[in-house]
């Protein structure tokens, strides 16, 4: 029973320390889910333009996009500041291109969505290359 009582304190650590992850880790963890994301509004961008998915669950998908990005983006500058100055332009830029389709989806402009959705397509590959920078694949 000492013993046990004697360890608990170190017990309490175990956690702590395994959980630690390095400033890599926690970038490309921040990277993937932004990937996902973008991901997502490119799917559900290229579907609504077929004419496969309704406009509501369009725009309410890249609305819910637009949400996760920017706390994502806030989740990484908090845990990364260093990392505001290399990743705000980019993020800033995806946040906006994600805003220009929910647009033309809510104006029901599916030839306004073309040139948002080629941009997007760029800015997902560019996050892939980011991602493999950081050893490890999307």
């Amino acid at each position: 029973m000492n013993r046990i009582r004697a360890l608990s304190p170190l017990l309490l650590f175990v956690p702590i320390a395994c959980s630690q992850q390095s400033s890599s880790e926690v970038l490309s963890q921040h990277l993937k889910t932004v990937h996902s994301w973008t991901a997502t509004a490119q799917m559900v961008a290229e579907s609504w333009t077929q004419g496969s998915v309704p406009q509501r669950y369009a725009k309410q998908t890249l609305e819910k996009t637009q949400q996760e990005i920017a706390k994502e983006t806030e989740s990484l500058f908090n845990e990364l500041p260093q990392t505001r100055s290399q990743f705000a332009p980019s993020l800033q830029q995806l946040q906006q291109t994600i805003q220009q389709l929910s647009i033309a989806v809510e104006q029901s402009e599916k030839a306004a969505i073309a040139a948002p959705l080629k941009q997007l397509i760029i800015e997902e590959q560019q996050l892939q290359t980011l991602i493999r920078a950081q050893g490890t694949s999307p």
